[in-house]
């Protein structure tokens, strides 16, 4: 499976959650709010309370999603690096995968680990 398709579909996945935490939070305020039409200040005073504690914690929510993106975009991205060889000397490689250093320009995978560079599959 191709890493940037895993990534993409955790990405997908993560914003789908998190439109749906929203989507709940705003209707429970919503709710919350629609209930609080009584004449008491105290209901209201409450109902205002609950509606900005929901808004905190979305927000929170959102600097963990936000924090999780970057991680996917940084793992994919050391996935794809890790696939790939690396110049040394004498028209030797090093695999970024295992630190084989005896890797040819002409080897499309490492006898080491098994794994397939890039620009082979």
């Amino acid at each position: 499976m191709d890493i940037n398709k895993t990534a993409k579909r955790k990405k997908r996945r993560l914003i789908t959650h998190a439109l749906m935490l929203y989507l709940g939070v705003f209707l429970l305020g919503f709710i919350t709010f629609s209930f609080s039409v009584s004449p008491s200040h105290f209901i209201r005073f409450m109902s205002a309370g609950f509606i900005v504690c929901l808004l905190a914690v979305t927000c929170v929510f959102v600097l963990v999603v936000y924090k999780m993106l970057k991680e996917i975009d940084e793992e994919a991205r050391h996935e794809h690096r890790k696939r790939q060889k690396l110049a040394v000397d004498d028209g030797l490689y090093e695999c970024q995968s295992c630190g084989n250093r005896k890797v040819a320009d002409v080897d499309k995978l490492c006898r080491v680990c098994g794994i397939v560079f890039v620009g082979y599959e």
